[in-house]
């Protein structure tokens, strides 16, 4: 459990006040994992991490749902941000220093929003009508606005460090019409993040170009819509074309895992379709036996080969 000794059951029905409110006015809580729920030997931060793969998927839970979770389990619980989540963006100042250089220069109205004092800095909800596409990042390491593909550690929750994350300013959560109102430092180039769909708990996952982004989202698009019986073959047909884009292997993976386990497919099954989809890929772009001796730069990459069909070669 988070910090057991501060892990009380008091703090616990704290957090779940939190969470129900936050739930009440249509955020989503999903839960996170306990300390002994390492899914690697070396992995930290566990009990930041959510509990299911399928996070960007999960439903509203009920409450006696949270209370499980909070109360019984004694678990953190995290917030679904983005436009499923009635439009919650987070800006997560990664340190006090950028929180205060904000703080001095930032329209009055735009610091009355629920605010979050976390382990390192400060974190500021809002709902935005024009929700951002994609994670983006402020400027010098200051931190990150969280949208769409992306959840937060909510109130009430425990850090790894024994830190709280303690509610500082309890305004009702600001609505503003666009970013601009808070007058972030944001950096010219977003962070790449991926729609809420194709995103998976492991981190961001860069994609390369728009057209990319686009085809790759429509190939995903499809496969959720796969219906029983059919969502092997059409988890197969998405891995090659996954790779045919020129992904690697764990950027697939990160793609489309969450997709299959929403499907109901089993995580080993899965798995090895994506495996089976990376060897057709690469006997496809071998070169043949004529040509193993050729240059390196004769040979096709999966891109190229793309585009020559494209271009009806």
């Amino acid at each position: 459990m988070p910090n057991d000794t501060l892990n009380t059951i008091e703090a616990r029905e704290q957090r779940l006040r939190w969470a129900l409110l936050l739930r009440s006015w249509g955020h989503i809580p999903t839960p996170l994992r306990l300390p002994h729920e390492r899914r690697d030997c070396d992995e930290t931060n566990v009990t930041k991490k959510p509990k299911f793969a399928a996070w960007p998927d999960f439903p509203m839970p009920s409450e006696p749902m949270l209370r499980q979770w909070i109360v019984s389990e004694g678990r953190n619980y995290g917030l679904l941000c983005g436009e499923r989540s009635a439009r919650l963006c987070v800006i997560d100042f990664d340190n006090l220093e950028a929180w205060e250089e904000w703080r001095l220069t930032a329209p009055a109205e735009a610091k009355e929003t629920l605010t979050i004092a976390s382990a390192r800095g400060v974190h500021l909800y809002v709902t935005i009508n024009e929700l951002p596409a994609h994670k983006l990042k402020m400027a010098q390491g200051g931190g990150d606005v969280l949208t769409t593909g992306a959840y937060v550690v909510g109130p009430g929750s425990i850090h790894p460090s024994g830190a709280t994350y303690r509610v500082t300013n309890d305004y009702a959560i600001r609505r503003i019409e666009s970013l601009d109102e808070m007058r972030l430092p944001i950096e010219k180039k977003p962070a790449p993040l991926l729609p809420a769909h194709q995103y998976a708990h492991r981190g961001d996952v860069a994609l390369g170009s728009a057209p990319s982004l686009a085809r790759i989202a429509g190939v995903v698009d499809a496969f959720r819509a796969a219906v029983e019986g059919s969502r092997n073959s059409m988890l197969l047909w998405s891995a090659c074309r996954c790779f045919d884009e020129g992904m690697s292997r764990s950027d697939v993976i990160a793609i489309l895992l969450p997709v299959s386990l929403a499907l109901g497919l089993s995580e080993s099954e899965s798995l090895t379709t994506i495996a089976s989809a990376e060897r057709q890929e690469r006997r496809a772009s071998s070169p043949p036996p004529a040509q193993r001796g050729a240059s390196p730069r004769s040979r096709l990459s999966p891109r190229e080969r793309q585009q020559q069909r494209r271009r009806g070669r």
